[in-house]
Parts: C-alpha cells; structure tokens; sequence
C-alpha cells in the first residue's frame, strides 16, 4: 500500500499537480514507519519522490531536509565510497545550488564525482547527472561559461547512452546548455535549435504545458537577446498561463525578462515594475538571504535610480549590496554586470 501511495504521488506530480501530490508522498511515508521499514530502499527511494515534490511546492526547506535525511540512509544502506551514496551526494549538491548554498555543494561534487568516476567512468548516466549538478552550481553563481562547458559535457554523455533522442535527461541537459549559451551570450542557432527540439520532443508526448514552460522561458530569452520582443511576449505568455503547476522561480525569471523588454522599448515605468515584480516573488519563494534575491534586489535598485527614486534605491542596496557580494564569487558575471 505505501509502494502505491508513492506511485500515486509521481504520478500526480508527473502532471505538475505537486500539492495534490504530496499527501499521497506523506501517506507512504507514514505507512512504511508503521510497518517499521524506513531502513529499505523502497523508503529512501520515497524520499527522493518527497523531496522533488516538497521543492516543486514551494517548501525549499522541507526538500532539503528531506534530501539530507535520504543520504544518511544511502550510508547507512550502501557504505561510504559507494557510487549510490556518490550519486545521491551529487543530486543534493545540485538542490543546493539552487538553494544558494554554493559551498556545502561544491563539497559534495568534490565528494561524489570522483567516486562516480572511479565506478562507472566518464561515459556513464551517473557521471553525466554529475555534470549536470556541477554545471547548475556554475550557473547559479554566475559562471556561464564555465556552466555551458559542463552542460555540455553532460548533454554529450546523455547523447551516447540513452539510445533515444527524447530521453528525459537528455532533453534536461539541452534546456540547461541552451539556457547557459543565451546567458553567456551565445544567443545563436544553437541555442535556438536546442530549445526547439526540447519544445518538440515534449510535446510529441502530448504533456501538459508545465513541462514545456522550462524550453519556453529561456527561447523567449533568445528572442530578447536577437530584438524579438513579440515572440518573446508570446512564450512568456505561455509560460505565465501554468501558474503554480512550475516553481516561482520561473515567474520571477519571466518578470526579469519583461523588464528587458520594456526597457529596449523604452519604457521606463513598466520596467521598474517588472523588477519590483521579480524581487518581491524571489524574496517571497527563497527569503531575504537568498544570493538570488540580493540579485535581484539590486536589480530593482538600478532601475529605481534610473527612474530618481534614489532613497529608496539606497535603502536596496544597503541592505542587500553586502549579501550579493559575499554570495557571488569574483569570476561571476553577475559581479561584472553590476
């Protein structure tokens, strides 16, 4: 009965209905300790099912505490130097990284990758979900070269070993390389075919639009980069209409997009709108000590002062200037934007 309530809540969580989803998640969790099998790999196998689905809704918290709680339990089930507790090792990195927390996950790839490597080589799914991890710490510190270079690497791998052009990770890999490419600079055919290939794979499976918003937002970014703003508006409608079925996140990077917009129309008023919009979202899905909401609050603050709100833009930046630059290393082209 837990193994169904798990299957259930992947499936749910599979049409991107993740609070639906997670009692289902709970349920199973609650099952397995009345049975007294949480040290079985069933159990640590919902727990990666539980963190994603905490992470999607919203309680980033939750999804690492979850996470932390599933690695103890790949030690204790598999031993250290394993390559199942490398992988898990490489996975959480990768939610840290996203959670801004850049030094806990850069010890943990420098932890698991080498043990991957050493049992299943540089050709392996693993290695390549390793990569991915690594490329996704580089990015969220602002290293796009760097990250394209390992999304890259990543992609290539999926290529030789999955045998199918649509395979899951594989498309994963395109969107990030692509999403990397754009944010290097690298607006190019490439990158425009690599999205649209994502788009077109997806929706051959005839899935829900959700899915899809991942290789829409950042096409829409390549339409801004090569002056396209209408296609641009129209992908970021789309990706608006999912609502809460995609993390919001990706609502702030739609409203860090329209601001670009409107400024290149010249538009000054809505573009500092747009900024508020993508820092008041940030700040209200990640908190106040979030590399990306000092990012994005400083952001907010130059769009003020362009528009002569200099109080209130100081008052930005001397609350988040310290915390952008402690987050952000000096090789970030986040620093060197700013």
């Amino acid at each position: 009965i837990a193994r169904s309530h798990s299957d259930l809540c992947s499936v749910i969580g599979g049409t991107a209905e993740f609070k639906r989803a997670l009692p289902h998640c709970r349920r199973a969790v609650a099952l397995h300790e009345q049975a007294g099998t949480t040290r079985t790999n069933d159990y640590r196998q919902l727990l990666k099912e539980l963190s994603g689905m905490l992470g999607y809704a919203g309680d980033h918290a939750g999804a690492r505490r979850v996470a932390r709680q599933r690695l103890v339990l790949t030690r204790q089930l598999f031993g250290e130097g394993h390559s199942v507790l490398a992988s898990d090792r490489v996975a959480l990195a990768g939610l840290l990284a996203s959670s801004g927390m850049f030094a806990e996950s850069r010890a943990l790839l420098d932890q698991g990758l080498p043990d991957i490597l050493r049992h299943t080589g540089a050709r392996s799914p693993q290695y390549a979900a390793g990569l991915l991890s690594a490329g996704l710490l580089a990015y969220e510190q602002g290293e796009f070269a760097a990250a394209a270079r390992l999304f890259r690497q990543s992609h290539d791998v999926f290529a030789d070993v999955s045998g199918d052009s649509d395979n899951n990770q594989l498309l994963v890999a395109r969107t990030m390389l692509a999403t990397a490419l754009i944010a290097s600079g690298g607006a190019d055919a490439e990158a425009r075919a690599l999205l649209e290939s994502v788009i077109a794979a997806r929706s051959r499976w005839n899935i829900a639009d959700a899915a899809l918003a991942y290789a829409r937002l950042p096409l829409a970014q390549w339409h801004v980069a090569n002056g396209g703003y209408e296609e641009a508006e129209a992908l970021l409608d789309q990706v608006e209409a999912v609502g809460n079925r995609v993390e919001l996140e990706l609502h702030a990077r739609v409203a860090a997009t329209r601001a670009r917009i409107a400024r290149a129309r010249g538009d000054a008023a809505r573009a500092v709108d747009f900024d508020r919009s993508a820092f008041d979202i940030t700040r209200r899905d990640r908190g106040a000590m979030h590399p990306r909401t000092a990012r994005y609050a400083l952001a907010y603050a130059h769009a003020l002062r362009e528009s002569g709100t200099i109080t209130e833009a100081k008052a930005m930046e001397d609350e988040y200037r310290q915390r952008f630059e402690a987050a952000y290393p000096s090789s970030s082209e986040f620093r060197a934007r700013r």
